[in-house]
This record gives C-alpha cells, structure tokens and sequence, in this order.
C-alpha cells in the first residue's frame, strides 16, 4: 500500500510540472522489431554550437527514419482483424502467451481466447496488451482502430486514448487501479 500512495503522490506531483519533452531518438531499441518510442526530457539544441547541432540534427533524422521505417514495416503486415494483429504482434516481439501474459498481466487462457477470435478483449485488457506489447503511439492507433467497439469519439474512447497516449503511464498495475477509478473496466 505505501509504494501505490508513494507512486500516487509522484504522480500527483507530476500532474503539476511542466511536460516538455520529445521523442528520444539517440537511444531507440534499433534490435526490437516493433519500433518504441522513448519520452525525455527536449534537449537544448540552441545552446550547442553549428557543428554540433548539425551532428545533432543528423543523429535525430537518422534515428527518425529508422523509427518510421520500422513502423511502416508493422503497419504494412499487420493483419486486418484485432485478433490476428495481437498474436502477430506478440510473435514479432517473439513472445510467448505466458510471456505475454507476465508482461500485461493478463491470464494465458484469456490471451489464447483473444487470439483466436472467441472473445473481444475488455477494455482494460485492451489497454494492457497494447501496454504489454509496448507498442508505439502509431501501431496503438491502428490496433484502437481494429477494437471492434463502436464507441466513435464518446467520452470514454477519449479518456482511453488519454491513458494509451501518456508517456508517463508505464505501469500496467496503476493503468489497472486508473481505469478502475474512472469506470472503464468492462
């Protein structure tokens, strides 16, 4: 109990300081083979003088390229049905069920019926396997768009999105308390 008010209270904190940041290019996982973004801190380009902030902008187009080449790739070959697209994502990150299933916390039987198309995932356990997979704000968009609910832009697919979209929310056990408290459990 102490660590959830403990990490409660940093977020509570967090909530009120700014968030300035960027993408963190100079440190993606180039060997993971669903590209990740990394949320840092923006760097004061500014400062540096020409050579180096040509050096600078160099690394970042690179690095960007590679992250969007990567991301076309998963894009390009993700199956067109929910079901498919989770269990081509689980194998492209080369995860098991029960790796998966440590990862997102959620039980290996309830993976295997998601994967064969017998049930239609709740939406916590959408927002944990997208956060399990550690898929990136684009693929999570595509995979948003293969949910099968029709919630359009109601109040709850935005608040959703909100949780999905937050770089500051790693942590599938506070995403779970979250949705919790604001009623998206089923």
């Amino acid at each position: 109990m102490f660590d959830c008010m403990k990490k409660f209270r940093n977020f509570k904190e967090m909530l009120h300081e700014d968030h300035i940041g960027t993408i963190r290019l100079d440190k993606l996982q180039s060997n993971n083979p669903v590209p990740q973004f990394q949320y840092v801190e923006s760097k004061k380009l500014d400062v540096l003088n020409p050579e180096e902030y040509d050096r600078e902008l160099s690394k970042e187009a690179s690095e960007i390229n590679k992250l969007a080449e990567g991301t076309q790739k998963i894009l390009e070959n993700l199956p067109n049905t929910f079901h498919e697209a989770i269990k081509y994502l689980r194998q492209k990150e080369e995860l098991t069920q029960e790796g998966l299933e440590e990862k997102a916390g959620i039980p290996v039987k309830t993976i295997q019926r998601i994967e064969s198309g017998g049930n239609q995932p709740s939406r916590k356990n959408f927002v944990k396997l997208c956060m399990g997979l550690e898929l990136n704000p684009i693929i999570r968009h595509e995979m948003f768009n293969l949910y099968e609910w029709n919630l359009t832009n109601s109040l709850d697919r935005i608040k959703l999105k909100i949780i999905l979209n937050d770089s500051y929310f790693d942590n599938i056990e506070h995403i779970e308390s979250l949705m919790d408290r604001l009623e998206l459990n089923n």
